[in-house]
């Protein structure tokens, strides 16, 4: 029995040490973001993230579907594709970023068996064809350079817009959540 207790308090130290370690690094990462410009931040982050290992949620209730925080999918070190979208937006924003140009956009994925939902960030220069940043791709492209997707929906803090497949705003869903 006490090896037991033993293992389980060594067990929990590790994951702690390992929690705070991942934290940290995430803290130096995102301060490495002041001296970037946007194209090098967007492609770094994307790069940070997608090293995350992924981790789906459970299939067992296929109504629920958790939505971790930043710091959270850090911590734990895993998540989906929802974790992933709403780190590099988030890290995003907080490296300065114009959260004006910073969606979160609702795709189907093509590749996959059913055409399954999938969360992406996209980053708009332009009115159309954003940058993709994507747990699936170690490499950010436009819009129209990734036939696997098939967008649905954009939205951020502010507003949430039906788009076409070139990622153009075509219906305004809801605005100002606030």
């Amino acid at each position: 029995m006490f090896k037991i207790i033993v293992f389980i308090v060594m067990a929990f130290i590790y994951i702690n040490a390992n929690e705070t370690k991942r934290i940290e690094n995430l803290k130096q990462f995102i301060g490495s973001l002041s001296i970037k410009n946007t194209e090098q931040k967007i492609n770094s982050v994307n790069l940070y993230f997608n090293q995350i290992v992924p981790a789906y949620d459970s299939f067992s209730d296929v109504n629920r579907d958790e939505w971790d925080t930043m710091i959270d999918f850090v911590k734990k070190g895993k998540g989906d594709c929802e974790e992933y979208a709403i780190s590099k937006y988030e890290t995003l924003k907080m490296s300065g970023v114009d959260e004006n140009k910073l969606y979160l956009m609702v795709v189907r994925e093509r590749t996959r068996q059913n055409n399954e939902f999938h969360l992406v960030t996209a980053y708009y220069e332009t009115k159309t064809n954003p940058l993709i940043l994507d747990n699936l791709s170690f490499k950010v492209l436009p819009l129209s350079k990734r036939i696997d997707l098939h967008p649905i929906m954009i939205f951020n803090e502010e507003n949430s817009y039906n788009v076409d497949k070139l990622g153009r705003k075509i219906k305004v869903l809801i605005q100002n959540f606030h």
